[in-house]
């Protein structure tokens, strides 16, 4: 029987083994926590760290084939399990390039995409000739390792450069400027890409934030003429990674589009995609990752909804909390098996399938909001 490695053991692990387990095939976790949300679902669960190279060469030699949880694996740790003869995806290379924002805004450049208006900077005056011609603020990013450190400095007017310079005097050069885009509204899509170059694409879907984060995803079927399929095909294709892949996509005042953010892996923009597709993303990604032929992704009812359940500080939902979610018809809840309910941590979606997306919505903000605060899910 095949089995499937995966690197890390949080939800999205938890999600890919079970999608992995459906249809036939073993999911092996390798993570730090032996209770974490994957470890919860598998017999084949290995407690350990990917940066140690006794317990990674183990992991890989027992396994088929090895993906991971989401982008934030060292894609030295990648090219580690390659040199054990085991294909794995996202790849060292595709890792790297995601990872390293100056190389990514690069490729897509390159490939002729639409992004914020970026620039090495390696002296003051790069920045102060940026600040020129694209205005302030600037994002400044900064490099450890080949990775983008996911905190930049924020250059407000050209009296921040010099003291912000100062601050980064000591991080590898050259930096990245970039142009700050506040959009009219966000939008993200899943791609999967084959081994065979084969890419299918699920419906672009509309994201409101919570706090800054993921919140409520709306997918509608229409969302497979919209003009970001074109945009998220060319990324993927740009990369030339193999899996799934999260495209964000920014609507400008306009009304076009750019590229924001890009996400190897599985994503909460394919969360609705369990119960609102004849394929998942999770499935898919399996599939991708394992040379299988991959499925189809239409829509199996015009609207699909997911509410994500965020913690808000407090104590755990009780049995009642859970009885009256479940009491929802058409909502599908999903608990991932975390142990602490801290503020912003992703404890679990409810997603609802409906021929309208207003009552799609509704029953899932109802469902999610009978298990956490409503100020978590009111937005």
């Amino acid at each position: 029987m095949t089995t499937l490695g995966i690197l890390g053991g949080g939800p999205y692990a938890r999600l890919i083994a079970q999608a992995a387990q459906r249809i036939g095939i073993n999911a092996a976790v390798l993570a730090e926590d032996e209770f974490g949300p994957a470890m919860q679902v598998t017999g084949l669960g290995v407690t350990g760290s990917w940066d140690d190279d006794e317990v990674l060469a183990a992991f890989a030699d027992a396994v088929d084939a090895v993906t991971c949880e989401g982008g934030h694996v060292p894609p030295a740790r990648a090219a580690f399990v390659a040199q054990r003869g085991r294909r794995i995806h996202p790849d060292a290379d595709v890792l790297a390039c995601i990872q390293n924002k100056s190389q990514l805004k690069q490729t897509l450049h390159a490939a002729g995409l639409p992004v914020a208006p970026f620039a090495a900077i390696s002296a003051q005056d790069d920045l102060r000739v940026f600040g020129a011609q694209h205005g302030y603020p600037i994002l400044l990013w900064a490099s450890e390792g080949g990775a983008t450190n996911d905190q930049p400095a924020w250059i407000k007017s050209e009296q921040d450069i010099a003291p912000v310079w100062e601050r980064l005097a000591d991080s590898p050069m050259p930096l990245l400027a970039e142009k700050p885009i506040s959009p009219k509204r966000e939008w993200a899509l899943v791609v999967v890409r084959g081994q065979d170059g084969r890419i299918v694409t699920y419906p672009v879907v509309e994201v409101l934030r919570w706090k800054g984060l993921p919140h409520v995803i709306r997918a509608h079927q229409r969302g497979f003429d919209h003009p970001g399929q074109d945009l998220g095909k060319a990324v993927v294709e740009a990369l030339k990674g193999v899996g799934a892949f999260d495209i964000a996509l920014m609507e400008l005042a306009d009304g076009g589009l750019m590229v924001g953010e890009v996400s190897p892996g599985v994503h909460d923009a394919g969360l609705f995609t369990i119960e609102g597709c004849l394929t998942s993303q999770f499935e898919n990604h399996v599939r991708a990752v394992l040379g299988l032929p991959l499925g189809w992704t239409d829509m199996v009812k015009p609207a699909a909804v997911t509410v994500n359940c965020l913690g808000v500080g407090k104590p755990m939902p009780g049995p009642r909390d859970f009885a009256r979610a479940l009491s929802y018809r058409g909502a599908h809840l999903y608990w991932y098996g975390e142990r602490d309910c801290r503020e912003g941590q992703k404890m679990g979606h409810v997603t609802a399938i409906h021929e309208s997306l207003a009552e799609a919505e509704r029953i899932a903000r109802m469902a999610a909001g009978d298990l956490m605060s409503a100020s978590a899910w009111f937005v």
